[in-house]
């Protein structure tokens, strides 16, 4: 057999380090669960060991900023989440780094003001959410 879990139980709920792997043995998402919840700084992994999503839990609930990554390891996007919600402001880049959008959410919605930009970084699309 292949390894795929390693938790730590406790009154038939997870608790404490758990570790994923993939079934080529290489880790794939490490965190904490607490209660049975996710609880604190999650990451995950693509198969090549870098880092493709980074972010915290409050009981159970995506809390504070996740980054999400390109397979090699450039940032793609940064989120905001508030009680489990998108909340606040977001930013998604292209894989040499440069912005391909920003916005807002407000209570897991897009907010506001939203802006596109091209390859060059100039600002091409400006749009409005209520």
């Amino acid at each position: 057999g292949v390894l795929a879990r390693v938790e730590e139980w406790r009154e038939g709920l997870e608790e404490g380090k758990s570790l994923h792997y993939y079934p080529s043995g290489k880790l794939k998402k490490e965190g904490y669960y607490v209660n049975g919840m996710y609880e604190g700084e999650w990451l995950v992994y693509n198969e090549k060991g870098i880092v493709i999503q980074k972010g915290s839990y409050i009981n159970g609930e995506p809390e504070g900023e996740w980054q999400f990554c390109y397979d090699k390891g450039q940032l793609s996007e940064v989120l905001h989440f508030q009680d489990g919600k998108k909340e606040g402001p977001t930013t998604t880049y292209d894989t040499k780094g440069k912005i391909i959008y920003t916005g807002l959410y407000k209570n897991d919605q897009k907010y506001g003001v939203w802006n596109l930009y091209d390859k060059k970084g100039r600002l091409t699309t400006k749009s409005y959410t209520p």
